[in-house]
């Protein structure tokens, strides 16, 4: 035992004792990142990630905060609440008749084990009635493995509901090949992994074949963590439908991603 662990467990404590009073005071924030078709070049869609606004106006970087709700269970009050806020961005957007998109949001693998998430997804619906092809929701490819029969359910949950569903972190290290034809998936996210400045002809051979796999089966692909030219041309030259990055933006509030919207 030494300082550093202690620091560690006292950052943990403050955190899990804040959450409440972020989430009644509205300091986590849903930030927005675009996500491109690139023939012609227009935004399709964005990802919702949650920020936490500090006192001092910084915000809090994810990997110091989502861990440790993970952890500890808390990561479902945070996934409702930014879930909630999602779907007020769109409904208002919807009324004022704004440009909207449709808004994916990530789902913990805490929901595998709770019973309320589908019943949450349809209250919200209920609440906001706004076309099920605006929202979209992400798991991990981890998820997939280690729950398939509880994965199964959710995604079958989701898909009644009209919502699509993708496969996040896409060849991250789990075999899941034999979940694509097991769980009806509507998108494959390729990793940021995939992605080099400079392509080997291996490189290149193993992204069309996930690419095409994915055309294949009816799926949509979608490759993340894009921040240069060549990985753009590449990955348009392979038939990749969607690519996000920094190399376009990186995620913005509502406000800067309603003037993205706007100019497009």
């Amino acid at each position: 035992f030494n300082e550093n662990m202690l620091n560690m467990i006292n950052w943990e404590l403050e955190i899990s004792a804040s959450l409440p009073e972020a989430i009644k005071n509205h300091d986590l924030v849903a930030f927005y990142q675009p996500k491109i078709d690139t023939q012609p070049l227009k935004i399709i869609g964005g990802e919702a990630l949650v920020r936490w606004k500090q006192s001092n106006g910084r915000y809090l970087a994810p990997d110091q905060f989502i861990p440790i709700l993970e952890k500890n269970g808390q990561i479902i009050d945070v996934d409702y609440y930014i879930y909630r806020e999602v779907f007020t961005f769109i409904h208002n957007h919807i009324i004022e008749g704004r440009p909207i998109v449709p808004i994916s949001m990530n789902v913990s693998r805490v929901h595998l084990l709770s019973h309320d998430f589908l019943r949450y997804i349809k209250s919200l619906f209920d609440e906001f009635p706004i076309p099920p092809r605006l929202v979209e929701f992400e798991l991990t490819e981890s998820i997939y493995i280690r729950n398939s029969d509880e994965a199964l359910i959710l995604v079958n949950g989701l898909h009644e509901m009209g919502c699509k569903v993708s496969m996040d972190d896409f060849g991250t290290g789990y075999s899941s090949l034999n979940m694509l034809g097991a769980i009806p998936i509507d998108t494959i996210k390729l990793d940021k992994a995939f992605l080099k400045e400079d392509f080997s002809d291996n490189d290149k051979i193993i992204i069309s074949s996930v690419i095409d796999m994915s055309k294949k089966l009816n799926m949509h692909s979608i490759c993340e963590g894009v921040e240069t030219e060549s990985q753009i041309a590449y990955l348009k030259d392979a038939g990749c439908d969607e690519q996000q990055g920094y190399y376009f933006s990186r995620p913005v509030p509502g406000e800067a991603f309603d003037a993205l919207l706007e100019n497009n």
